[in-house]
């Protein structure tokens, strides 16, 4: 599918189809490529000398990356929120020359979809200040550089949920640790992105690529680049409360342990503690049980209270020492 803006000094015209004209000096064309077919990528690929192994392999790249610098070509790793509220990836393929930049998506997204008709909107509205291939470049990261934040606010609601269950120690349920390691392990990602878009960013405020801007729209990828340090300094807190999260973590489960273990000894010592009383009058009660005809106090006249009140004795006896101990 294609959409292309065509900017002119008489109007912007907004329209589908491979029949987009071609731009002359004092126009401009902002071509927007989703799920392009293979006739597509032919025609795009030989109007723009775009290389088209570049075309066709680029969604594989883990992170953003400069591939050429005449055409400028470049690969924008952008995070994104779908519709379920779920944190996705995706890798867009830019392509900048002096009067055309080019979008390429791999697949239709529903957030990217919508860009062409709200530039069209920008454009009328204030036709000043969109007059050059770099303004619009420069909209285009600015745009989805600012929704990092949203990416951002969700990853930290997820950091804040698992240090809830943590710090919940009447929770009888074990957090599941790879879900944690999980995490962290997509913010380490997340920092890999960011840092290579701000590389490239920081090239192209510096002028070190192929891309013509203005000294007002310069000192507007500046502040793009600043964004971008910015994300990254919250993304390592956020990889900080991760790790500080696993720690206490460990320490939680450490208490338990310790916990279980203790009730466990004093369980021990309970059940130690009725056996030795229940034990002894038991024992002595078998003794005598035995047929022998000589026992000591068998035949007398008070033998059996005798032998009952020694067995009770001991067993008091038993009680207050293992009382005294605190084991019962």
């Amino acid at each position: 599918m294609l959409k292309y803006l065509l900017h002119t000094k008489k109007r912007t015209k907004l329209s589908d189809g491979l029949g987009y004209p071609i731009p002359s000096n004092k126009e401009f064309l902002v071509l927007f490529m989703i799920e392009p077919t293979e006739e597509e990528e032919l025609k795009v690929s030989k109007d723009w000398k775009i290389d088209l192994k570049i075309l066709r392999n680029y969604p594989k790249e883990p992170t953003s990356k400069t591939f050429s610098t005449e055409p400028l070509q470049l690969v924008f790793g952008d995070y994104y929120i779908n519709g379920n509220n779920d944190i996705k990836y995706a890798r867009i393929l830019l392509t900048v020359s002096k009067n055309a930049l080019i979008i390429t998506i791999p697949s239709k997204i529903n957030y990217y979809v919508n860009f062409l008709d709200e530039l069209q909107l920008k454009m009328k509205n204030n036709p000043k200040e969109y007059d050059s291939i770099g303004t619009i470049l420069y909209e285009f990261i600015d745009d989805h550089t600012q929704d990092n934040y949203d990416v951002l606010r969700i990853t930290e609601e997820k950091i804040v949920k698992l240090e809830q269950k943590v710090l919940d120690f009447d929770n009888k349920e074990f957090v599941n640790i790879n879900e944690i390691v999980e995490l962290k392990r997509e913010l380490l990602r997340m920092s890999r992105r960011f840092w290579s878009t701000a590389k490239i960013i920081f090239l192209l405020k510096k002028r070190l690529i192929g891309v013509e801007l203005s000294e007002k729209t310069a000192r507007l990828v500046d502040g793009v680049y600043e964004t971008y340090q910015h994300q990254l300094d919250i993304l390592s807190s956020q990889r900080e409360m991760i790790s500080d999260a696993l720690s206490i973590y460990a320490t939680s489960i450490s208490n338990r342990l310790a916990k279980t273990s203790n009730d466990l000894n004093v369980i021990m010592k309970k059940l130690t503690s009725l056996t030795v009383i229940v034990m002894v009058p038991t024992l002595i009660a078998s003794m005598y049980g035995m047929n022998f005809k000589y026992l000591p106090a068998a035949t007398a006249d008070y033998g059996f209270l005798e032998i009952t009140a020694l067995m009770v004795g001991l067993s008091l006896v038993f009680y207050y020492y293992f009382h005294k101990r605190d084991w019962i």
